[in-house]
């Protein structure tokens, strides 16, 4: 599993969440994660959630700190288990830095005190591979619903990246070991 944090500011718009971008970016092929900084202004035209298009719901963020997950197969159901595995590392980290959030997670978005939104998140697949974009809230003003961020946390954006990428990496490395452990079963 490649990992990467990239310095350049990127605002993230959807077009984003495409086969081979994290490779144009980086050069990592895939099965990788990245993660920048930058705002977040979805434009309908790249709104992969149908649901999120159909209501007409507006998803902007003056500033995220984005992951896109890149993955060499095109299983959805792999794609979403995989980002929400993602979203739960978040949700750990961030109980260790901040103890006291009253913090929880419904289906693939983590949310503090029932009403404040922390995370964007969406699985997909394309011709190539399967994908996942997830955002967290750095600054939570001016966002068309109540959020919070990394800045309300006092967490410095790149540190908490750098301990998800090396989490998540080191659990799918986990994952990957537990395949040579076991024998199939004959019946």
């Amino acid at each position: 599993m490649n990992t990467k944090f990239l310095e350049k500011i990127t605002d993230y718009n959807g077009s984003q969440l495409r086969s081979g971008w994290v490779t144009q970016q980086t050069g990592l092929m895939p099965d990788a994660l990245v993660t920048f900084t930058g705002g977040c202004d979805i434009r309908p035209e790249f709104m992969v959630d149908l649901e999120d298009l159909k209501a007409g719901h507006k998803i902007f963020s003056q500033k995220m700190l984005h992951f896109i997950g890149e993955f060499a197969d095109h299983d959805l159901e792999k794609a979403i288990l995989r980002q929400r595995l993602l979203i739960t590392q978040i949700q750990q980290h961030l109980l260790q830095d901040c103890p006291s959030l009253n913090l929880f997670r419904t289906g693939n978005d983590l949310y503090e005190k029932e009403n404040f939104k922390i995370t964007i998140s969406v699985a997909t697949t394309s011709p190539t591979s399967s994908l996942f974009h997830t955002g967290i809230n750095i600054d939570s003003r001016k966002t068309p619903v109540p959020t919070k961020g990394l800045d309300d946390f006092k967490i410095d954006p790149k540190v908490f990246a750098e301990k998800i990428l090396t989490s998540y990496r080191d659990e799918i490395a986990s994952i990957h070991r537990d395949f040579s452990k076991v024998k199939r079963v004959p019946y």
